[in-house]
């Protein structure tokens, strides 16, 4: 009654809540995805969705459905990772999932040395604000900045991200330079927006200069809160690594550390042995001890 092409079209349409997002996870025509569930629903004699305007919500029997479908799921991925996890071969594919910023800025740049030393391992780096699904094999390798709990996962901390107090000089020529981080209360502040994504990335800051300024000025991209405050539109909490190449930005309290955000390299511990993802996986700590040591805002 069900093959994996229905639970695949399944679990796509119950796990996003509508068709058109389900047939953008999957690569499909809404149509298509609609005739597929359609015809699932017929076979079976009974309805697992019910349509909304916004969208679909499962049916009683839907949900019973998505718990099977979703241990199927698991099953078929820890036997893929078993057999990955015999794979000597320096050759094949290797996913990576992280944020856009580590993504262009620290990745990026380091991965044609990685291409030079195993010309037979092809890369996929996704830049996403989601933790990729490691154990469902979304991503083989993922550049996290929190720690993930699950059992089944390795983790490594790679580096702790330092922060700083920064403005456009001319800005703090305008309105003058504070002596005192509390004194930061009364500029205007550059911040992160208070979207539900922004905020978990935000709880793993940790924070040793609090200021209760209230932004003026709300982004969730680090790399746009770097050219709002170079735009002078008021202070910002930065990134050391990417404001130092900003000529025009002052550093404020310059021995002061203002926020520290761990970074864990991450993957499925029954993959650690897959020669390709291991070969990757150990480049990156090497690779990131030498960014450490040469490039200002890291500990």
């Amino acid at each position: 009654m069900f093959d994996w092409g229905d639970l695949k079209q399944f679990l796509a349409v119950a796990e996003t809540g509508s068709l058109s997002a389900a047939a953008k996870e999957l690569g499909q025509s809404q149509p298509t995805v609609g005739r597929r569930i359609d015809a699932l629903e017929s076979r079976l004699g009974a309805q697992l969705f019910v349509r909304t305007a916004s969208g679909v919500t499962l049916t009683d029997l839907g949900r019973t459905a998505l718990a099977y479908a979703r241990r199927v799921r698991d099953e078929a991925a820890a036997i893929e990772r078993a057999a990955e996890n015999q794979d000597t071969a320096l050759e094949g594919t290797v996913r990576v999932s992280t944020i856009e910023g580590i993504a262009a800025q620290w990745m990026t740049p380091e991965l044609g040395a990685f291409r030079r030393l195993y010309p037979d391992i092809d890369l996929e780096l996704i830049a996403e604000d989601t933790a990729a699904d490691l154990a469902n094999r979304h991503a083989d390798i993922a550049i996290r900045l929190f720690r993930p709990v699950e059992p089944s996962l390795i983790t490594r901390r790679l580096a702790t991200i330092h922060y700083g107090f920064y403005a456009h000089k001319a800005f703090l020529d305008r309105h003058g330079r504070p002596r005192t981080v509390a004194e930061l209360s009364r500029y205007d502040f550059v911040g992160w927006d208070e979207a539900p994504g922004t905020r978990a990335k935000q709880e793993s800051l940790r924070e040793n200069a609090h200021v209760t300024a209230q932004p003026v000025f709300r982004t969730n991209s680090p790399g746009t809160m770097v050219a709002a405050v170079d735009a002078g539109i008021g202070v910002g909490r930065l990134p050391v690594s990417m404001a130092e190449g900003h000529d025009r930005l002052e550093r404020l309290f310059p021995d002061l550390v203002a926020a520290e955000l761990d970074v864990w390299l991450v993957a499925h511990a029954e993959l650690r042995a897959n020669a390709r993802i291991r070969a990757l996986w150990d480049f990156i700590i090497a690779r990131t001890e030498t960014y450490r040591r040469t490039r200002a805002g890291f500990g």
